[in-house]
């Protein structure tokens, strides 16, 4: 990988690719910038005329390609002497602003300081004495670039590049940036960056990940106060978290909260949703839902926070008419990212909250996510390894997140059908303990149905932990896993008010996966295509064939598809389910307690086989008794489009991780499996993964509800036994093993009616 060192000189020789960062949908997408462009205007007034001006020129050029195109076995220049050649020339007249020309492109004296800088450091370079004595002489800060931009706007344009790159070369820019901060440079010299992203005023607002603050922290460029900010809230909010047990408006805007005012809707007529009967056992505990979107999303559909927002009251007041919808907010913020500058304190400290109380009690959904193509995950998709910053970012934010529990609905996203093939959705909120990723269900007629069924829906991407009925209100209906997620949030939060003082989120989750429907069909793989910019094939369930889905049950029984997960929630199951657990629970004095959560390393790696069928197998040592849970699976270097890696555990279940952008992914695949100390779990990959490949492994001590709720469903049939092959909830035989290349087509199916 390279590093900051390298970087300016590789956009010397190739030009030079611009990030473009959305704080919605598109979380960050490479363009390619034009070409530099040879200037040719004659006599201009900052060409060579003068001897003092040829002198300027010529150090500065020669030094200029020593320091970025010297090969190792030519003649070593003397940067530092020709330097200081070119401050006696300017202290003798020469021209601060003169033009250098090197090949097609026009330098500057003060683009010369800081590259040399930025390439080689000060020493033996003299570029501080260059830069300092160019600004005294009149040098412009924002004299445009070789590269058609200020410097300042290159050094943050870099900077962006690196967040990708090894932390030695986010370190190597920041200190480039910090360099030039010292000779009276500021933010403000980047007016590139200042116009495209008005709402970002100083370096640090471009900090994603924790990891990258500590650096810029450590080099002053953000201070003590805007640090805590943005990573723990400020003392107002984090007491706010500590001292109460659950959220109100008030806290809300006391802490400075982006809330959206949405009027809350009145109770529907009608709806594919039913009311719920709390069990015996229900009490009102107040539990808070949360829809988060930023105002900057990206979304083709207008109003699309309302509808979300109102998605949720909806399917609350269906399931529950005497609910409370005080307890229902909307923030027009974003937890994708680790840090995010616009996020307010009270949003910052509930995420940050170290085990507070509060945390148990309010239940976050958000509908928004990255864009995900095979294109774009190619582009951006990058090995992964320990020196990765964004790779070290997530490792440590892993025993952070469990600490904090915050429970998170995320919408899986509606990609599957429009180039999506096995995307898996993968940002930073969906690695903690209690994420829940949304797929999507609705009624639907495919191509060879003469009438519609309920069915997976054709658009919801891969590998979700679970799929929830888009509810329909009034006899309408508003498609996508945006609707379906709130609506689950909501059933969730119900749910949790009534049996949270009796179980943990663990369990009442687990009661939901246990219990889901697995008779809605689903669509038949179309495959990867490009479908045209309106999508007129792949939004017409029409046009692609319907079929009973598949499901393999995991090493604990718990039936998983390769879309929808643990299969369609079922809330009146859910609730039945739950009664079942809290009377196991009660008379068997059972207690749900967290195992070790711990990020286990590659214990062995052997390579199996030659040639093209040759694989790397690497083992991983389970370090305690328990019933797996959530699992965070990093497979850096290892995966591909159509060969990804295979993880198999003790039981004998494999599942093949989904592709994504970060090769971290996170999902209940392996939930409520027993394993024993000493138990290996493998990953079979065709790829060598990178050091750092791990898998951070979570679950509950034996003697939990947990196993207890699995081991009655499965005695009553509910849940089949492992590791067996599915056709919706009929158990077809032994589960076949997975292929290690995914086979399928990449041209669009024939649509139903022909284009006119």
């Amino acid at each position: 990988m390279g590093s900051a060192r390298t970087l300016r000189s590789a956009l010397a020789a190739t030009g030079l690719a611009v990030l473009s960062l959305s704080l919605a949908f598109n979380d960050a997408a490479a363009q390619t910038a034009k070409q530099p462009v040879a200037k040719t205007a004659q006599k201009n007034k900052n060409d060579v005329r003068t001897e003092q001006d040829k002198v300027l020129h010529e150090s500065l050029l020669t030094a200029y390609k020593a320091a970025l195109f010297q090969k190792d076995d030519e003649p070593a220049q003397d940067i530092a002497a020709l330097v200081d050649s070119a401050i006696n020339a300017l202290d003798q007249g020469a021209n601060p602003h003169l033009r250098i020309t090197q090949g097609m492109n026009i330098l500057s004296p003060i683009e010369v300081a800081y590259t040399l800088f930025a390439e080689k450091g000060d020493t033996g370079t003299n570029a501080s004495a260059l830069m300092k004595k160019v600004l005294e002489k009149g040098g412009n800060k924002r004299q445009i670039t070789s590269n058609d931009m200020t410097i300042m706007d290159e050094a943050v344009e870099i900077f962006l590049k690196s967040e990708q790159e090894h932390i030695d070369g986010v370190r190597k820019i920041l200190s480039v940036i910090q360099w030039l901060y010292s000779f009276g440079f500021t933010y403000s010299d980047a007016p590139k960056w200042q116009k495209e992203y008005k709402d970002f005023t100083s370096i640090a607002d471009w900090a994603m990940d924790r990891k990258t603050l500590e650096i810029l922290k450590e080099l002053s460029l953000v201070d003590e106060k805007n640090y805590t900010r943005l990573t723990i809230g400020n003392q107002n909010s984090r007491d706010a978290v500590q001292n109460n047990t659950h959220l109100t408006r008030e806290m809300l805007t006391n802490n400075g909260a982006n809330i959206a005012k949405i009027a809350i809707p009145s109770l529907p007529k009608s709806s594919s949703l039913e009311a719920l009967e709390p069990g015996p056992t229900a009490k009102n505990r107040e539990v808070d839902l949360v829809t988060v979107e930023s105002k900057g999303d990206n979304s083709p559909i207008k109003n699309h926070h309302v509808i979300v927002f109102t998605t949720a009251v909806k399917s609350a007041l269906i399931l529950n008419p005497n609910v409370d919808t005080k307890n229902f907010h909307h923030l027009y913020e974003s937890s994708f990212r680790q840090i995010r500058k616009d996020n307010s304190d009270i949003h910052t400290a509930l995420f940050n909250n170290n085990g507070a109380k509060i945390a148990d009690n309010i239940v976050f959904s958000t509908s928004q996510g990255s864009a995900k193509d095979t294109d774009h995950v190619s582009e951006e998709n990058v090995e992964r390894y320990e020196g990765a910053i964004d790779f070290i970012a997530l490792r440590e934010s892993l025993d952070q997140q469990q600490k904090n529990k915050i429970t998170y609905f995320i919408a899986n996203g509606n990609d599957w059908f429009t180039g999506g093939g096995r995307m898996g959705e993968t940002s930073y909120i969906t690695h903690g303990p209690r994420a829940v990723t949304v797929g999507a269900s609705a009624d639907f007629r495919a191509k060879n149905m003469e009438t519609e069924r309920p069915m997976i829906a054709h658009y919801t991407s891969f590998a979700a932990d679970i799929c929830n009925r888009t509810p329909s209100f009034d006899g309408e209906i508003n498609h996508g896993t945006s609707n379906a997620t709130p609506a689950l949030a909501a059933t969730y939060r119900q749910m949790a008010e009534w049996y949270g003082d009796a179980l943990s989120f663990e369990e009442i989750m687990a009661a939901g996966l246990m219990s889901a429907d697995r008779n809605p069909w689903d669509f038949k793989n179309p495959g990867m295509f490009k479908d045209d910019k309106d999508h007129s094939v792949a939004n017409n369930p029409a046009n692609f064939e319907g079929q009973p889905a598949h499901y393999t049950s995991n090493g604990g029984g718990l039936p998983w598809h390769e879309r929808c997960g643990a299969g369609i929630i079922n809330p009146k199951a859910w609730n039945n389910a739950i009664q079942t657990m809290i009377i196991l629970k009660e008379r068997d004095g059972l207690q749900t307690t967290q195992a070790t959560a711990q990020f286990l390393s590659v214990h062995s790696h052997e390579k199996i086989g030659t040639g093209r069928k040759a694989f790397n197998k690497y083992s991983f040592v389970v370090p305690e008794d328990m019933t797996l849970s959530r699992l965070t699976i990093a497979t850096p270097g290892g995966s591909w489009l159509t060969i990804m890696p295979i993880v198999t555990t003790p039981a004998g279940f494999q599942f093949r991780m989904p592709f994504s952008e970060t090769e971290t992914f996170s999902t209940y695949a392996f939930a409520y499996e027993d394993v024993k100390k000493g138990d290996v779990i493998t990953i079979e990959s065709r790829g060598k993964m990178e050091p750092g490949a791990g898998i951070y492994i979570r679950g509950q001590k034996p003697g939990n509800a947990i196993a207890a709720l699995r081991d009655v469903l499965r005695k009553n049939g509910v849940l089949p036994a492992p590791v067996r092959a599915m056709t919706e909830s009929k158990v077809t035989g032994p589960a076949e093993p997975l292929p290690a290349v995914i086979e399928y087509p990449d041209d669009p199916p024939t649509p139903r009616v022909p284009k006119p």
